[in-house]
């Protein structure tokens, strides 16, 4: 038992220090609580602002601009509606003696469904031709043989059709804008990510004049062949192999007549070469926008090798617009600027005689 009165310090304690002693305590606690509570407000308002700051990878997306301070959140149905649109492609089924199984290691790629009768697509730029042992796996666990492919080499784009099926059909963005938020479908998740600049990056070199070149740079490294969407579930396109967005909007200009007629169709002026955009042209140390005539391969064609279109119907010949693409796709007819032998010249046809199946 302590000989000193419980209520009274020691004997040798000085009262004043004491008193603060005590204080300097109850301060110091109280300086802690606070600064929990400032470091757990912290983080939330980083993860509100910054999503990426946390290394989240979920499903959701939010809205600098959103003038009430909410943010928003991609439902769990719209999460659903895409997973139940899109079908794993395996090269073959494996099997022991007695079941079968699917093997990551066969894995081709994910596939975006177009039409309610089966068809989809992915992309495999190097596809070789075999399909006929390829198997379909639904996020309902249904599996699917393929019956028929149309390879677009021009995109990298493999349109298979689906045996026997009936699907839910995926949709696609009206148009992609910087700095938009989007979703890449990587290894199961869907990762979030944001587009750092349009680039022209050709596929092929010479190339035929309306295949695919303009393409945007990711912020981040995802899988060729990944799917990208963006906030609203819309399909905005696939990674290429060189971790890049293909647009979707290669796969809607050539999707109707391989939905109708189960081919593909690429409108052309029936010549290779590439754009200014992609190697710029220089005729008398003056920089030249157009696309480059390096083959005239269809019949009956009034354009020459080293000729150089400058505008088509009286404008500006723009390879990031696509016009060529359109203008061939709903005119009938087709007027042509070009540089030959340092010469203008103007060229006419009807689209009939340009327009020519691939």
């Amino acid at each position: 038992m302590s000989k000193f009165p419980p209520h009274l310090p020691p004997p040798v304690c000085n009262l004043s220090a004491h008193y603060i002693w005590s204080r300097l305590k109850f301060l110091c606690f109280v300086s802690f609580i606070g600064l929990i509570a400032g470091l757990s407000g912290a983080s939330i308002l980083a993860g509100w602002i910054l999503p990426n700051f946390t290394g989240d990878s979920s499903w959701y997306s939010i809205s600098a601009n959103n003038s009430n301070g909410v943010r928003l959140q991609l439902s769990d149905q719209v999460y659903n509606e895409i997973s139940s649109r899109v079908l794993t492609i395996y090269s073959k089924i494996s099997d022991t003696k007695d079941t079968q199984y699917l093997d990551k290691i066969n894995i081709i790629g994910e596939a975006i469904i177009l039409s309610t009768d089966g068809w989809v697509v992915l992309y495999q730029p190097d596809f070789k031709g075999v399909y006929k042992n390829f198997i379909a796996l639904a996020k309902d666990g249904k599996t699917y043989q393929v019956e028929s492919a149309i390879f677009d080499k021009f995109s990298g784009m493999l349109y298979i059709k689906i045996k026997d099926a009936q699907f839910k059909v995926i949709g696609f963005t009206d148009s992609i804008s910087i700095p938009d938020k989007f979703f890449v479908l990587q290894n199961g998740y869907w990762k979030n990510t944001a587009l750092n600049n349009k680039t022209i990056a050709p596929f092929l070199n010479p190339h035929l004049d309306t295949a695919p070149v303009a393409v945007f740079t990711l912020d981040d490294q995802f899988n060729a062949g990944a799917i990208v969407t963006n906030s609203q579930g819309k399909i905005a396109g696939f990674v290429t192999k060189d971790n890049q967005l293909l647009p979707s909007v290669y796969i809607t200009r050539t999707m109707s007549e391989v939905l109708s007629s189960n081919k593909l169709v690429y409108y052309s002026l029936g010549i290779d070469g590439w754009y200014s955009e992609e190697k710029p042209i220089i005729l008398k140390n003056q920089q030249i926008t157009g696309f480059y005539v390096v083959k005239v391969w269809s019949t009956n064609n009034l354009l020459l090798n080293g000729d150089i279109i400058t505008k088509i119907n009286g404008r500006d010949f723009i390879v990031e617009n696509n016009n060529l693409w359109y203008d061939l796709n709903n005119n009938q007819s087709i007027s042509l600027t070009v540089l030959r032998n340092g010469k203008t010249i103007e060229i006419a046809g009807k689209k009939e005689l340009i327009t020519i199946p691939k």
